[in-house]
């Protein structure tokens, strides 16, 4: 199930426009990715490309479980 309108907009707040990704598996390392996004570009397989995940799969689709991503982070998984 895909995350209320509502949601990513909040989530896109809080994020302040940079992938939120921490995921240590990932090019950036333990870092958080921080990459700078775009609104017009989600779901778009671009540098500034993004959308949003879940950062626990068995958790509903809930504002704290809501993550920004990048393109590369989102594909990675």
């Amino acid at each position: 199930m895909a995350f209320a309108l509502f949601v990513v907009q909040q989530a896109w707040r809080g994020s302040g426009g940079n992938c939120q990704c921490h995921r240590e598996a990932h090019s950036h390392g333990a870092t958080r990715c921080a990459i700078q996004l775009v609104w017009g570009s989600r779901g778009k397989d671009a540098d500034d490309g993004w959308e949003t995940g879940r950062k626990n799969p068995a958790n509903p689709d809930s504002l704290s479980n809501c993550e920004i991503q990048c393109w590369a982070c989102h594909q990675a998984g």
